[in-house]
């Protein structure tokens, strides 16, 4: 009886966060996949089997909402985690008042996307922004940003970069803590400067937290939504009309659950094969 009960604890032990998973994970995400078959409101809904994945492919406005998503995608990752490292690096070494550095570097990520919209919009002000002030005393004319379509995701991509890159140096930081030092020591022996050490040394071994860092930073980008909401709200125009955007729009506003889910699935299913490909990358390379 005794051997029953001990074999039975750690299943009892794990059951209330498998309930939990499966209540606020696996079960909206079937309920969401289910949903896209279907069409009409939130209370009445039909069975339509492919139809709105048929819509999806045929529909101008997706693939805008694509194409924006990717472009944001490209101009936010790669200098997210150059960033991140370099500063890492940087932090990663005795100075004065070095925690209250990392804890700087920190703080526009823990702030909400409606301060950081209002902030950056004053700045990116055509009328009265900093920028414009700033190219003024200079002599230069001022420049639209947020507003010209040509700037519009440039500036947005700046944005999430400084509100992000915070966090990503803390994960690389906590990923150099863990690298052995008697690495270091064994190529300074062997003559190697900073910049070898940092190539042949640190790169190598933080390629799995880099590969963490990649995953996070291109599913946040994917995701991307209340800062376009708040500063752009998708214009001008459509310059920053990104797919999660689309997604709010046919959900909340046209009352086309079915379609927004369906837009949804396929979000999710984009998001799962650069997960994919790129753990697949990863252990090619190593």
């Amino acid at each position: 009886m005794n051997s029953r009960l001990n074999r039975m604890a750690p299943y009892v032990f794990v059951l209330p966060n498998i309930l939990l998973v499966l209540l606020f994970a696996i079960y909206p995400l079937a309920a969401n996949f289910i949903l896209s078959f279907t069409d009409g409101s939130f209370e009445t809904t039909t069975f339509i089997g492919f139809d709105n994945y048929i819509n999806v492919a045929n529909d101008p406005s997706f693939w805008t909402s694509l194409k924006n998503t990717l472009y944001y995608t490209l101009l936010l990752v790669p200098p997210t985690i150059i960033l991140s490292l370099v500063i890492a690096v940087g932090l990663n070494r005795s100075m004065p008042l070095k925690n209250t550095i990392r804890a700087a570097y920190l703080i526009p990520y823990l702030l909400s996307w409606s301060v950081i919209g209002l902030i950056w919009r004053w700045i990116f002000s055509g009328n009265y922004g900093i920028l414009n002030n700033f190219l003024a005393g200079f002599g230069l004319p001022p420049l639209r940003w947020i507003l010209d379509p040509d700037l519009t995701i440039p500036c947005l991509a700046l944005v999430g970069i400084w509100a992000g890159v915070g966090y990503y140096m803390m994960i690389y930081l906590a990923g150099l803590q863990g690298i052995s030092g008697t690495y270091y020591e064994a190529a300074k022996i062997d003559g190697a400067n900073k910049w070898q050490q940092f190539i042949y040394i640190t790169v190598p071994q933080l390629k799995p937290i880099t590969s963490l860092v990649v995953i996070l930073s291109v599913t946040a980008s994917f995701r991307v939504f209340e800062q376009i909401y708040v500063m752009t709200g998708g214009g001008p125009g459509r310059a920053s009309f990104v797919l999660v955007l689309y997604i709010f729009i046919k959900g909340f506003e046209e009352f086309s659950p079915g379609y927004a889910a369906a837009l949804s699935v396929i979000l999710f299913l984009i998001i799962l094969a650069i997960t994919i490909l790129q753990q697949k990358f990863l252990k090619s390379d190593e």
